[in-house]
């Protein structure tokens, strides 16, 4: 079975260089390797970019599960290209086809590749799950890509490339549901309610829960699943 997984990966993952790196070498020596929205040159390294895509630079043993089969490797996430980055051969790699991955695990977090809605359109992304159960919670982490900008006056720099990290956007979902953002509405509470809104808002109020504090939502989607 063993050789059946790592047949697979070799399948199934795109050998898409960054740069050589050992495990341990951070992002500074990364290179944008996939298409961005302001089509940034692609050869600009990551070490004269401000910043890091990354909420760990460094690569870190983790975990690839595929069903029943679990693959040890040297991983960080990506946030800027949204990829699990992994070692092999002493380069870095991105998973090609994460549909194929039930989970990955980085310094204890779980991500999980998910489709969700947004904008009134349907997208598949790497999520981070916060909570599991039948009223899930989960967080998607956001950092966007500056160019560089001329100084505005002879008396200003140049504004370098810079890498910006957003606040994250947390996502819900019922049972069979597709992950929609939560924003703590009223139609969404009474959907994940089934009926009993009251002890819902009441468990808000005393609590004092904040829509955009991630461990009063973790203790809201805890209270829900009964835990």
């Amino acid at each position: 079975m063993r050789k059946t997984v790592l047949s697979f990966f070799s399948f199934f993952f795109a050998l898409s260089p960054i740069q050589a790196q050992t495990p341990t070498t951070s992002a500074a020596d990364g290179q944008i390797f996939w298409g961005d929205p302001v089509k940034i040159d692609r050869s600009i390294p990551y070490r004269l970019i401000k910043g890091s895509p990354y909420h760990n630079d460094n690569l870190v043993m983790g975990r690839i599960i595929i069903d029943d089969d679990t693959l040890r490797k040297y991983l960080r996430y990506n946030s800027y290209t949204d990829e699990i980055e992994y070692v092999e051969n002493n380069k870095v790699l991105a998973l090609a086809d994460p549909n194929q991955v039930s989970a990955v695990f980085v310094n204890g977090i779980k991500y999980t590749y998910e489709s969700y809605s947004k904008n009134f359109k349907v997208n598949k992304g790497f999520f981070v799950v916060l909570v599991d159960g039948n009223c899930r919670l989960l967080k998607r982490e956001i950092v966007l890509f500056k160019p560089e900008e001329p100084p505005k006056t002879s008396f200003h720099q140049k504004t370098p490339h810079r890498f910006v990290k957003l606040s994250p956007d947390f996502y819900y979902s019922c049972p069979n549901q597709v992950l929609e953002p939560f924003t703590g509405t009223g139609l969404q509470l009474r959907k994940l309610a089934s009926g009993d809104l009251r002890s819902i808002e009441d468990f808000i109020r005393d609590n004092k829960i904040k829509f955009r504090r991630e461990k009063d939502i973790v203790k809201l989607f805890r209270y829900l699943n009964g835990s």
